[in-house]
């Protein structure tokens, strides 16, 4: 089969259309998920040489090509608010009125007021990396030495670790190149897991208590 694609992303998407898979079926056969793929396809990232190898291969029939209920959806569905800065702020999603889904480890989506996002930025490095999806507890009740999401009083978050100078709520960063702030706004959630892709490999950070650095 002779593909005409000029770009690494275009031939995953012509590989992808050939299959008649649909994303979400050929994340789950290249081993990665939806959203890292559609990441992919949509050009935010360039494909690893790995994934082309292994999409060819699926293509000429080492792999099963049939599509399969990928195992992400026998996880617990729970509501995703998008990107969240942590480094600068972003717009505030109310998990609410999320529109989409991302799937979770049941025992961390297994409970009322939990929402996840996506991390871009590296003020908590090495605690999360970019594109960690982080889950949280929807609370306002401030915890302080666990990583919290907060909103800024202009609908503005961003998540870092709560700390107190003894006279304010601080919003303190892992990575020391970024300075604290006063807290000023509302918490709206402490972090009680985190989930990793790194290739193939997922791992996993559960404490239903929150999440210290």
């Amino acid at each position: 089969m002779l593909f005409m694609s000029t770009t690494p992303t275009e031939e995953l998407k012509e590989l992808r259309t050939s299959l008649r898979f649909t994303m979400k079926q050929f994340a789950s056969q290249l081993g990665i998920s939806e959203t890292k793929y559609q990441n992919i396809e949509y050009g935010k990232t360039e494909p690893p040489h790995e994934l082309i190898s292994k999409a060819r291969a699926i293509i000429r029939g080492d792999s099963v090509s049939s599509p399969k209920v990928p195992a992400i959806e026998l996880k617990f569905p729970i509501p995703f608010i998008g990107q969240v800065a942590a480094s600068t702020s972003v717009d505030w999603t109310d998990p609410y009125e999320a529109t989409e889904m991302e799937y979770v480890p049941n025992e961390m989506g297994d409970a009322k007021g939990r929402y996840c996002a996506r991390v871009v930025g590296l003020s908590m490095h090495p605690l999360l990396l970019p594109d960690d999806l982080v889950i949280f507890q929807s609370s306002n009740i401030p915890k302080l030495g666990i990583v919290v999401m907060h909103r800024s009083n202009d609908n503005q978050i961003t998540v870092k670790e709560l700390k107190h100078d003894g006279k304010d709520f601080i919003l303190a960063s892992c990575n020391g190149v970024y300075p604290p702030v006063i807290a000023e706004g509302l918490i709206v959630g402490h972090l009680v897991g985190i989930v990793r892709h790194q290739g193939l490999r997922v791992t996993t950070e559960y404490d239903p208590s929150g999440i210290r650095p």
